[in-house]
Parts: C-alpha cells; structure tokens; sequence
C-alpha cells in the first residue's frame, strides 16, 4: 500500500514543491531535467502526471488484491475507471487534442470492458454464455474495442 500509493504522492509532492519554489517549469533547464514527469500535460495540470500513475498503481492494486473474487474485482475495476474518466473529463489536462481523446475514449472502454466481462462473470452458468475463459469472443471483443478507441484517440 505504502508503495502503491506512496510513489505517487512523492512525485506530486516534487513537482508541487518545484513550482512552489518559483522554479518556472517551462524553462530550458527543468524542462531538461524532468519534463518527462509533466510535458506532456497543460502547465496548468503539470502535476497531473503523478495522478495518472497513483491512478494506475490503484487499479493494479486492486486487480491484484481482488483476483480471487472476479466479480467483485471488475465492480471494483469499473467503478476506478468510471472515476478516473470523470476527472479526465473535468481536467481535459493534455497538451494535445488526441491525447484528451485517446485517453477519454480508453477510459470509457476499461469501464465497458470491466461490466462486460461482469456480466459475463455473473451469468457464467448460463448455457448461452460462461466464463472469459470458455469464451473467447469476449477476447476478440475486448481487442476489437481497444483498437477503435486508439484509432479514434488518434483521428
């Protein structure tokens, strides 16, 4: 726990103080240094790289934590991403239209996914239909969603 959230909120409390010692976070010189953490986000939303990977280090926990219980894992997993977009949409926080649209549209395919693959978990005794595993077409569907989310991410 320490760890997954702990990383995160040590790089937002870098880039928090960097700023907030009146380094200029567009100049040559910490640009250099550590653009990675927040170029490719608005100056406004520089910090909003640190959220995105406490977001991801959440959901991973989440998945890894709640792994025996799928059910319950995919609730847990579409209601993260269900607010993770939420935010996305608020902040809008990339520099570039694709990117706020690449990301908008994944998000909005992770919560579909996790229900889809809810619902199928929850009605896994059906003749029709049964668990991920005996049915590969949830697959196929899965990657066939994620590729239409990337292209028009990028359109």
């Amino acid at each position: 726990l320490v760890w997954v959230l702990g990383f995160p909120a040590l790089m937002y409390h870098f880039l928090v103080s960097q700023f907030q010692y009146g380094v200029n976070l567009e100049d040559k010189g910490p640009r250099r240094q550590f653009g990675i953490l927040y170029d490719a986000f608005t100056p406004k939303y520089y910090w909003y790289g640190a959220l995105a990977l406490g977001r991801r280090s959440v959901a991973l926990a989440a998945s890894t934590l709640l792994y025996t219980q799928p059910p319950l894992r995919l609730f847990v997993l579409a209601l993260l991403y269900l607010s993770f977009l939420l935010v996305q949409i608020t902040y809008v926080p990339y520099r570039q239209g694709y990117a706020n649209r690449s990301e908008t549209g994944m998000m909005t395919l992770m919560v579909v996914l996790a229900m889809v693959q809810m619902w199928v978990e929850l009605v896994g005794d059906d003749e029709l239909i049964g668990p991920t595993a005996q049915y590969p077409w949830v697959l196929v569907l899965q990657a066939i969603l994620i590729g239409i989310g990337g292209i028009w991410g990028f359109s």
